[in-house]
């Protein structure tokens, strides 16, 4: 049996050539003041953070409003995130059926091959029951060409955060993206090390060990307006986030290239 279920709809940035991962990157600039307005009209919404754990899809994240669980008709040409290994975001794009046993069909073939194609996501089917979401602990996918779903394992989590696209304008204030924050926060607390130094924080701190980590602009907001994305924020604990302010807001990378440098 091909499992090529087992590399859902994402793209496997692992082995594609990098020529495609700069086309997704462009894709995903044009496409991030597109994606779903989720909790319209409300400053904080729900989002689930969807982690694969089948070989190719390893290490990708699904960020779904909750918004689209609570779809009562069909919808056509929605969209939502990936985020991938290293940080980096692409735009899926689907349609919503509702069937008649109340579980969502999200397509991403048919009329949303194209879009999908372009960006490395991959096309087929997911299956999913709206009921106890947070708590499923596989999902059903298949491909394009198949009937047959297969399950994939999947770890599910909730988060509350601001209801703005991934990429959102930073300016020369205190004032961050809510929304990156919060995702860059639940991205980091499953990886539970410092992007800098690597600190994993005490044993002994237990379930609290997220609070000795905070998230820090890659490039400090005073330097001016410019446009946000997720990987230009880092996941550090709260020692080396004291330690660039100390040091007037170094940039992150040479922050590190000091670090690399005193441990020769």
């Amino acid at each position: 049996m091909r499992f090529f279920a087992a590399c859902l709809h994402r793209c496997a940035s692992v082995w594609v050539e990098p020529a495609l991962a700069l086309k997704r990157e462009a894709a995903y600039n044009a496409a991030m003041t597109a994606t779903i307005p989720a909790g319209k009209g409300s400053k904080m919404s729900n989002y689930y953070l969807v982690d694969w754990h089948n070989t190719e899809a390893r290490g990708w994240t699904d960020i779904i409003p909750a918004s689209i669980l609570q779809l009562k008709e069909n919808r056509r040409k929605l969209r939502h995130e990936l985020v991938g290994k290293k940080g980096e975001v692409i735009i899926a794009t689907f349609d919503v059926e509702r069937r008649a046993d109340g579980k969502l069909l999200l397509r991403y073939g048919g009329r949303n091959a194209s879009a999908n194609k372009t960006v490395g996501v991959y096309r087929g089917d997911m299956l999913i029951d709206p009921k106890d979401f947070r708590k499923t602990k596989t999902l059903s996918w298949r491909d394009e060409d198949e009937e047959k779903f297969e399950p994939i394992r999947v770890t599910i989590r909730s988060t509350v955060v601001e209801g703005v696209p991934l990429a959102s304008t930073a300016k020369s204030s205190p004032r961050r993206s809510g929304r990156l924050k919060a995702i860059k926060q639940a991205l980091g607390r499953s990886v539970g090390s410092c992007e800098a130094c690597g600190c994993k924080g005490h044993p002994g701190y237990g379930d609290a060990r997220h609070a000795c980590f905070h998230v820090h602009h890659r490039r400090a907001l005073a330097k001016g307006e410019r446009l946000t994305k997720l990987n230009d924020l880092a996941y550090i604990c709260a020692n080396c986030h004291a330690v660039i302010t100390a040091l007037g807001e170094m940039p992150f990378d040479r922050f590190i290239k000091r670090l690399q440098r005193a441990s020769y």
